[in-house]
């Protein structure tokens, strides 16, 4: 029991191995609870062998416990050391309870400790899953290479880990979880929430995602507390497109570090000044535009964005990192690292940086450094999500619809990122003039519409027009129509507040299949008549919204018939007295209607 009191060393004088480190403990663990168990049998019966292979085992755990709680605890490897240090520690619990059960004196006492025992082995199981599972997401995410193979695979990591089925469903799921977070809803189609998520799921496995969130939080608070604030700085004509700059400075920045880091042939030297070089854009750029945004909207600040954005990047995010409250939501920009830069006061080692300024020495080594960009990382993005999410309550779009393709993710690439997720094959795409026409062979378990409807969450506004072209089993199929319909169902959004029941019957009626319209003119109309009687019937009092949403589909969709009976609905609601004979003609063809259900394309919808 001595060996498992002794406090490992916590120095954090070593250096961790990253996945192989742990995935080498997830082996031992497993080898070392049968050891260790045989060892705590042979004990049982007094076997002098069982004692001396007890104590070995016993040996093993401490130095493996000290091995993992002397490590160096730093981006990216914080999720890998976490766990492992978890795991160690639940396993010295188990030897506990084990080495007390053999030293009871009572059987009671015993049996007490060895419960005790089996409850620590059941939470070391429970804990090796997401260990094994946060492995594989690493190990995924490393065989990326390209923009758009690491978005594929966080779209399928997070599709996967919600049990959601298509993009629509994930857009609602994402943004439902910061709206959670924060307490405020993001304004619909606008993909907040899945900016988040991606985000998120990023840097759970390159940095701490329980920081990432906490900032998010806090700093949407700040952004949030006073409109006429937030809504000062986008009146500016700057604001905005710096926002998006700031973006790619971000994007621009993770890609230097990632050829930095995994480029072939290159000195520690090298690829040094290149992290240097990112930690200094990272001040200049989101870091000084998030720190003007904090500045302006804590009211800190009230001077115009024009004037602000002139100031030194330094000085204003000092200002932000000299407050209590602001300060948590700005670590890891290193501005005195860009002051001795800019100076060109720094000097390179294969181990490390160090240089002057005027305020004292800086000596960072290389693993350091990374450590810092990462966590400033956390930072730019978690505030700029939450700035974003507070723009979006406002009604501005501070991201483009195809702002992707800034960030070297083409829309062929987007959207076959998202069709995979839905377990689509063979996507091809081609644009024309106005429209898109995306190639597809679709799961069986996959509605046309519903492939219709998920596309539809990626088309530019430019785009009026999509054609799909589906390799069914039974042969080729296309499903074409306006986008605009599609539009109703991005991000959740429930513009009539029906469960998208308008929005449906609008995109069935104007879409076809096959050249042959989804939902002909007497299915619409057997549609709409049941709505009416249902509204009718069930909320006399309510219906007229009801049959103003419905008569405002019907001229839509230009169906004058359809007009005049909902007119002639909402009359029979308000009048005192009996409706005129042209009125109760009117209102009678819903009656009629109900009789005829007319045609709707099966294969479309199911």
């Amino acid at each position: 029991m001595a060996l498992l009191d002794e406090m490992p060393d916590q120095d954090g004088s070593r250096p961790f191995d990253g996945p192989d480190e742990l995935a080498r403990f997830a082996l031992w663990a497993n080898e070392w609870i049968d050891t260790f168990f045989e060892a705590v049998s042979a004990t049982s019966i007094s076997s002098p062998q069982g004692a001396v292979d007890l104590h070995r085992e016993v040996r093993s755990l401490a130095d493996e416990r000290a091995r993992f709680h002397s490590v160096t605890r730093r981006r990216p490897w914080l999720q890998l050391i976490d766990t492992a240090r978890d795991g160690v520690d639940l396993l010295s619990e188990l030897a506990r309870a084990c080495l007390a059960a053999l030293a009871a004196g009572t059987p009671t006492e015993a049996e007490q400790n060895a419960s005790d025992a089996q409850r620590h082995i059941d939470s070391f199981t429970e804990r090796l899953a997401p260990c094994a599972a946060l492995l594989q997401r690493m190990e995924q995410l490393f065989q990326q290479k390209t923009p758009a193979e690491h978005l594929k695979q966080l779209l399928a990591q997070e599709t996967a880990s919600r049990a959601v089925h298509d993009l629509p469903e994930l857009l609602q799921h994402t943004d439902a979880e910061i709206g959670a977070l924060v307490g405020v809803m993001p304004a619909p189609s606008y993909g907040v929430g899945l900016q988040f998520v991606l985000y998120e799921s990023a840097l759970s496995v390159y940095g701490n995602p329980h920081r990432f969130r906490q900032v998010v939080k806090n700093s949407y608070a700040v952004f949030a507390q006073d409109p006429t604030r937030l809504m000062s700085l986008t009146a500016d004509p700057h604001f905005l497109p710096d926002l998006s700059e700031a973006l790619l400075d971000w994007f621009d920045t993770g890609a230097q570090v990632t050829r930095a880091m995994y480029g072939e042939g290159t000195l520690a030297r090298q690829t040094g000044r290149t992290l240097v070089s990112v930690a200094t854009s990272l001040v200049e750029g989101a870091g000084q535009l998030v720190a003007c945004a904090l500045l302006t909207c804590s009211g800190r600040k009230s001077r115009p964005y024009t004037k602000l954005r002139q100031d030194n990047a330094t000085t204003l995010l000092r200002a932000v990192a000299d407050t209590a409250d602001l300060g948590p939501l700005v670590q890891g920009y290193n501005w005195n690292l860009r002051t001795a830069e800019a100076h060109r006061m720094l000097r390179y080692t294969e181990h490390g940086v160090h240089g002057e300024i005027s305020s004292g020495e800086i000596r960072l080594s290389w693993e350091e450094l990374v450590d810092e960009i990462i966590q400033a990382n956390e930072s730019t993005l978690g505030c700029l999500v939450a700035l974003v999410h507070a723009l979006s309550t406002l009604g501005i779009k501070a991201i483009a619809d195809d702002a992707w393709t800034a960030f070297g993710i083409t829309h062929p690439e987007l959207l076959h990122a998202a069709l995979t997720t839905m377990g689509c094959s063979d996507a091809v795409f081609e644009e024309g003039p106005g429209t898109w026409t995306v190639s597809v062979t679709p799961p069986t378990s996959v509605a046309p519409s519903t492939l219709a409807v998920a596309v539809g969450t990626l088309v530019p506004d430019q785009i009026t027009t999509l054609r799909l072209r589906l390799r069914m089993p039974d042969g080729l199929h296309v499903l074409s129509g306006p986008v605009a319909p599609l539009r109703a169902f991005a991000g959740g959004h429930d513009p009539d507040g029906d469960s998208h029941a308008i929005a449906t019957a609008r995109f069935l009626r104007t879409w076809t299949y096959d050249s042959t319209h989804c939902l002909d003119t007497a299915a619409l109309r057997c549609w709409i008549a049941f709505q009416a009687g249902t509204a009718l019937t069930n909320d006399p009092a309510g219906a007229i919204a009801r049959l103003r949403a419905l008569r405002g589909l019907a001229r839509e969709l230009d169906d004058p018939e359809a007009v005049e009976a909902l007119t002639a609905a909402i009359r029979s609601v308000r009048a005192e007295d009996r409706m005129d004979r042209q009125s109760q003609d009117s209102f009678n063809r819903l009656t009629d209607w109900l009789r005829t259900p007319g045609t709707v394309i099966a294969e479309c919808v199911n």
